[in-house]
């Protein structure tokens, strides 16, 4: 695929579009494709991503229906481009700057790891451009839009022992020695609300969770008593920073494990792969990829994505996670299930802090049912059961890790 340039506005896309297949999927050197419909996807946070429906000169079942083409291009000036380059480099908490890595994360994660990843399996990557100076980024990818999603009310609970049943696998594959490979780029803690990614946001807790009170107290069935937990959470930030920089063991992550980036094969229909297995879970969007404790991931999973009915199984789910991890290959005392479960509860912590201010301090109901028509982002931010549960579980294991020392102690 490296010898296929990007496309530019000069060419044509069908025949950009039939260049890519013939050397990714060798096809007849006589096929083509002819015309294309374009549909925007929904549900991501992404700047462009359209699924092509292909229409070829000569029709084959045995090829593609369509592709997903993922896009990214900003027009930006010399001056703009240099300091963008500067502080991506340092590793600047810039907003602009972290979605420029994260682009330049995911195209590597791709080349270099796609080949390495077990239990989760990823879409074949049919074309890949990265040109990080220039804000410039293109892929065309399998598409695997006809697989189970989840949408728009979430995972069935079996659909989520099924996710959180492949998840494990990839987390045990990399345990607790997750090698950097040779040109590999990655977060040195995986997911988009961690580390120095967002801690000057998270220093906003106590004003942003005055608006959620403000705007939220009776959906959300707020008490009086919790209207100080945005004072609380302000005074113990910096101990939940160093001990989620401190967490162990550590592996590969996904980084953001959630409903719009996950997809269940129930069918076996895998036109790019020869073996078959009762089922396969696609995961996409490896933008936030990197090293991290696997509660990261369940934590954001449970939060994120399980149907209203299995909101109260939650802890079955995190039984089941825990088990599976344990039959492939992780011992009890490598992980004991105590430490799992203080990992998951100060995850859940700093996630929730995470979306009270980046996400819920900035909203208002009319937002909730925004999200809910376009089926975007994950349930935490368009289901009131789901934003209930990640409120009420935030104040109870805050108060069980207080309890247990976790803390220090004032």
């Amino acid at each position: 695929m490296d010898n296929i340039p990007v496309l530019t506005e000069e060419d044509s896309k069908t025949q950009w579009l039939t260049q890519i297949l013939r050397q990714s999927l060798r096809i007849s050197n006589t096929n083509e494709v002819i015309s294309f419909n374009s549909e925007m996807l929904k549900g991501g946070c992404h700047f462009n991503v359209l699924k092509l429906s292909l229409i070829y000169s000569e029709p084959n079942s045995k090829l593609p229906t369509s592709v997903v083409l993922k896009t990214l291009k900003w027009n930006k000036t010399i001056v703009q481009k240099i300091i963008l380059c500067i502080k991506k480099t340092l590793n600047v908490a810039d907003r602009e700057a972290i979605y420029l890595n994260s682009y330049e994360v995911e195209t590597r994660f791709y080349k270099i790891y796609s080949t390495d990843i077990q239990g989760l399996r990823l879409p074949q990557i049919l074309f890949s451009y990265e040109n990080p100076f220039h804000h410039h980024f293109v892929m065309v990818m399998e598409d695997i839009s006809h697989c189970e999603n989840g949408q728009p009310l979430g995972f069935s609970m079996k659909d989520s022992m099924i996710c959180l049943k492949y998840l494990a696998e990839f987390h045990a594959t990399h345990w607790d020695h997750p090698t950097p490979k040779t040109n590999a780029k990655f977060w040195d803690i995986g997911g988009y609300w961690t580390g120095k990614k967002r801690e000057a946001n998270k220093k906003e807790i106590r004003k942003a969770w005055d608006h959620v009170f403000q705007y939220f107290h009776e959906d959300l069935q707020i008490s009086e008593s919790s209207k100080s937990l945005g004072v609380r959470l302000e005074h113990r930030l910096d101990d939940i920073a160093l001990i989620m920089s401190l967490l162990e063991p550590r592996t590969l992550i996904h980084g953001d494990f959630k409903i719009t980036n996950i997809f269940i094969n129930h069918n076996n229909h895998d036109f790019y792969a020869e073996s078959t297995t009762t089922e396969h879970v696609y995961a996409i969007d490896w933008q936030w990829f990197g090293i991290g404790n696997v509660a990261l991931d369940v934590a954001h999973f449970i939060a994120t994505s399980i149907h209203e009915n299995s909101i109260q199984n939650s802890l079955e789910l995190l039984h089941y996670y825990y088990r599976t991890l344990l039959e492939n290959g992780i011992s009890a005392e490598q992980h004991s299930w105590e430490k799992f479960w203080k990992n998951f509860q100060l995850c859940w912590i700093d996630f929730f802090i995470f979306t009270v201010v980046a996400k819920w301090g900035t909203m208002k109901p009319n937002d909730i049912e925004l999200y809910q028509k376009e089926e975007k982002d994950g349930l935490h931010l368009r289901s009131y059961p789901h934003m209930r549960k990640l409120l009420i579980q935030t104040e109870e294991f805050i108060n069980d890790l207080e309890t247990s020392l976790s803390f220090k102690q004032e």
